[in-house]
């Protein structure tokens, strides 16, 4: 029975903070007290804001990290149309690969390179 005041009491404080407007000179944790100084009125109230409501906290990174398991699964995408790309070459263009590079390889061996 106590315990369950105590919590009833815990929530409805709470709520009232929640109610409660911040004050006036309350700059939201991490952020350097210069940079705040430097922020228009309205950025300050965007910025209480957020971090009331979106528990919002400035930080250095700016990209979004992908999750493992996406970023896991897109590399095996990545690698099954790889493997699909690398068995499609025709026997056509293998002989026309072949062909230039045997012929790179002879205009090498006439500069002078070694065989």
């Amino acid at each position: 029975m106590i315990e369950e005041q105590g919590r009833a009491i815990a929530e409805l404080q709470s709520q009232v903070q929640n109610l409660l407007p911040i004050s006036a000179d309350f700059m939201p944790p991490g952020w350097d007290a210069d940079i705040w100084a430097t922020l228009l009125p309205q950025d300050k109230r965007h910025f209480k804001f957020m971090f009331r409501r979106r528990s919002f906290r400035p930080g250095n990174e700016t990209e979004v990290k992908a999750l493992p398991a996406i970023t896991h699964q897109v590399r095996l995408q990545q690698k099954a149309e790889v493997e699909r790309l690398i068995g499609e070459v025709s026997e056509e263009e293998k002989q026309k690969f072949e062909a230039l590079k045997q012929k790179m390889l002879r205009q090498y061996r006439s500069f002078g390179g070694e065989s």
